[in-house]
Parts: structure tokens; C-alpha cells; sequence
């Protein structure tokens, strides 16, 4: 019995002797399941319209995708107006720090995995996204949620978390209420939320609204051969009632519309009242920043409906303090043009055979010719090709002995409008003379 004893001691201080028995590893802490934060937040300004843009994550900081039911989101946190140094106004916001939900709402179905966020550089173009002067102490990422104002909840679908496409952009809108908001700062920052985990805020963007301009007023539209043309009026006055405005340009924006192509190419104001602006849509067509209150779009394509609309720019070197859009005007470009009428008609015949030649037309949407004849048998001109030719040049076998013709050319576009004729050119088929030779004989 000792002796089984002695042993099972030996078996067992064995056991616990051996460093590491039954370990494939150090103990790990469970993984959190942290979204990825929100990236690519921008803010600038249309009239009274906070305009804010960013790109939503997709997977959490481990790379796993997120699930189907996340939200993400949007403070705000407003400086205290200069009339109210004691920050009343903000003092009464921080005292709740859950702040209260102003909206919820749903949005589209959302793609696919982003990119990580670039490492953030020095801002070393800062007179082209000037920040907001500080009014008031903006509070850090770390510090919003006790500070700021929980403006909207996104409840966003992430349909396909596969990561096949890249992250869809987001936007939103807060609208400015009257003059007094003008004074203050804004600060904005996004946060993601899935089941209980919560993201880091989105860096920090800010802005400090200005009296831009009103819109530009009584916006006109036309519709020339290669362009379309629109042209308005120098805003009078700052949405806040101020004057003289400060203007240093233009945008103009357009975007593409489904319509019917039947309409004709003349202008289409939108009714008044109809709540239009640009949208994601609408694109931004000039390069740089128009000076004159006139613009010709030569970018456009044929059978295309626009709709268009102008904005004031507040600052040269910083498009993103606009006036509000313009009254939007709408246009069918449908090509009603015929090219220009052929030149340089030349005839020469011989053989019982009329040779026509010209100079091409230089219109870009030439797509061929007509010749057109007149004899003296003859009223008006008649068509020789009814199908518009390649060349610029015909050959006319069926001429008379002795006739007399005028020869004329038309050119055609792709949409079958066809120009005036050439100026006619008269061409004589003469009988070749018998000439004898007096020293010979002919039977």
C-alpha cells in the first residue's frame, strides 16, 4: 500500500513538472467587435444649408464585416453667439449629456467595405478649406458626446458585406434657421453604433457660416448648334438682408435627366415653388471659378435632357461657401441643325460622263451628301442619290448629247438634317468634231 502511494506522489509531481502541459498558447482577451469609424467627413455651406458629406465603414476594426442592422450617428456641437459671452446657450446643452434625438430616419441600402482611412496630413492649403475661427473652445473627438447634439440617428443597411464595392457616400442637410445662426461656429463628427459596441468619432470638421449672396436671379436658357447657352442676373443683395454682396464668381452645375426626347430643344423653367437643388446628381461643369454672368456648355450630347442651375461663390480660393441654387431651368438638347451648305463645287466632263467633286464640310456630325441635277428639260432640281454618300465626290453617267446641266450638293448630319445647296455650277456635254484630213480619202 506504501508503495502505491510513493508511486501516485511520483506520477503526480511529474505531471506538475511539466511547464506548459496541455497549453497551445498564451490566454488571449476576447476580441471586440469595435466598427470601423466614419471617414471622409466634409461640411461647406449653400445658402442657409449645412451641407455634410462622408463615407460610411463597412467592417469593424478586426476586418470582419458588419452586420446588416448598424447605426451610425451625427453630432453637432455650435459655438456660443458673441452676445452671449457667458455661453448660456451652450451651458444648457452640456447639462444633458445624452442630448436629445432630434430625427430618425432610414436610408438607402449600403455597399461593400471602405478602404482604411489615409493617415492624416498637415492642412497645408488652408485658404482653400478655411476652418471656423474659435469662438468657443470646439470640443475634441474624445470630449463630443458630453458637448455636442445628437442631430440624427442613420438606421443603415449594409446589404452586401462582402466587400466587393467600395462604401457608398452619405450626405445630409442642416438647415440654418435665420441671421443669429450666422454668428455661431458649428462642429460635426459621426460615430458608428452596432448592438452595443461603439466606433471612435470621425475627425472633427468645422465651419463658420457666412452672409453669402441670394441666388442668382432670372436664369435663361437656349439652345445654339454646338452648345447650349445660359445666362442670369448679379444677385443684388445677402441672404441675411446685407448689402453690397460679396462675389467673386459662379458655379454652374447640371445633371442628367430621363425625359422624353420628343420635347423640343427650347427652355423649361421649373415651376415656382418647386423645392429643386443640386443634388449628388448635379455635377459641378465649370473647372474654375466663372467670373461672368453667361455660360456655354459645348459638353453635352444630342437626344439629353439637363436640368441646370447657378450658385454664387462667396470666396475665390474656397468653393465650399456658395449662395443657394438658382431657380433650376430644364433642357431637351435635340439636334434641329443642318451643317453648313457645301463650297468649292467643280465639274468637269468628258466621255459622256459629268465628274462632281467638292470641298468636305468641316461640321462635326457630317454623315454624307446628295447630288442634286438640274437640265433644261428640267423645273426644279431632282435627286441623284438618295442615300447620302461617303465621298465628296460623284460621277453622272446619264447625260445627254449636247445637254445642258446645273449640278448642286447637299450635306447631311447624323440626325437627317440637311443643309442648303451648294451654289449650282453649269456644265455643257458638247459632240466631239469630226476633223478630215484634207490629203486623205474616207468612204
Amino acid at each position: 500500500m506504501a508503495r502505491m502511494v510513493r508511486l501516485l506522489l511520483v506520477v503526480i509531481l511529474s505531471v506538475i513538472s511539466l511547464p506548459g502541459c496541455g497549453r497551445k498558447g498564451p490566454i488571449l482577451p476576447p476580441i471586440k467587435k469595435i466598427p470601423e469609424p466614419v471617414i471622409q467627413l466634409t461640411v461647406s455651406q449653400a445658402g442657409w444649408d449645412l451641407n455634410l458629406n462622408w463615407r460610411n465603414p463597412t467592417s469593424y476594426i478586426d476586418g470582419n464585416p458588419l452586420p446588416e442592422t448598424t447605426e451610425v450617428e451625427l453630432w453637432m456641437f455650435s459655438a456660443p453667439d458673441p452676445s452671449d459671452p457667458a455661453g448660456q446657450k451652450i451651458a444648457s446643452k452640456t447639462d444633458n449629456k445624452s442630448a436629445a434625438l432630434m430625427e430618425t430616419a432610414a436610408e438607402p441600402e449600403k455597399s461593400k467595405t471602405e478602404a482604411a482611412p489615409p493617415a492624416k496630413k498637415e492642412d497645408t492649403k488652408k485658404e482653400e478649406t478655411p476652418l471656423v475661427t474659435q469662438k468657443a473652445d470646439y470640443p475634441p473627438r474624445e470630449d463630443f458626446e458630453n458637448r455636442g447634439e445628437l442631430l440624427k440617428v442613420f438606421q443603415n443597411q449594409y446589404a452586401d458585406p462582402s466587400g466587393v464595392e467600395p462604401a457608398l457616400p452619405r450626405e445630409f442637410t442642416h438647415t440654418l434657421e435665420s441671421p443669429a445662426d450666422l454668428t455661431e461656429g458649428y462642429a460635426f463628427a459621426l460615430r458608428v453604433k452596432s448592438g452595443k459596441k461603439t466606433s471612435a468619432f470621425s475627425d472633427v470638421v468645422t465651419i463658420e457660416p457666412e452672409a453669402v449672396s441670394v441666388p442668382p436671379p432670372s436664369l435663361k436658357i437656349s439652345m445654339e448648334k454646338d452648345r447650349i447657352v445660359l445666362i442670369w442676373e448679379a444677385p443684388k443683395s445677402n441672404i441675411d438682408g446685407s448689402s453690397p454682396v460679396v462675389l467673386n464668381g459662379y458655379n454652374i452645375y447640371r445633371e442628367e435627366l430621363k425625359g422624353d426626347l420628343e420635347t423640343p430643344a427650347v427652355e423649361e423653367a421649373v415651376p415656382e415653388g418647386t423645392e429643386e437643388t443640386a443634388s449628388r446628381d448635379a455635377v459641378r461643369i465649370n473647372s474654375s471659378i466663372w467670373t461672368q454672368p453667361v455660360y456655354e456648355d459645348a459638353k453635352f450630347e444630342w437626344d439629353q435632357r439637363y436640368r441646370y442651375t447657378v450658385r454664387t461663390v462667396f470666396m475665390e480660393e474656397a468653393s465650399r461657401f456658395e449662395s443657394g441654387d438658382s431657380s433650376p431651368v430644364e433642357i431637351t438638347a435635340i439636334d434641329v441643325f443642318p451643317p453648313s451648305a457645301p463650297k468649292g463645287l467643280v465639274t468637269v466632263a468628258g466621255g459622256g460622263i459629268v465628274s462632281v467633286s467638292w470641298e468636305a464640310v468641316t461640321d462635326p456630325d457630317v454623315a454624307g451628301y446628295r447630288i442634286w441635277r438640274k437640265s433644261s428639260e428640267d423645273e426644279d432640281f431632282v435627286l441623284l442619290t438618295e442615300a447620302p454618300l461617303g465621298g465628296n465626290s460623284f460621277s453622272d453617267e446619264n447625260v445627254k448629247t449636247n445637254g445642258v446641266y446645273l449640278y448642286a450638293v447637299t450635306a447631311v448630319d447624323r440626325a437627317g438634317n440637311e443643309s442648303l445647296r451648294s451654289a449650282p455650277v453649269e456644265v455643257r456635254i458638247r459632240v466631239p468634231e469630226l476633223f478630215i484630213s484634207p490629203d486623205k480619202d474616207f468612204l
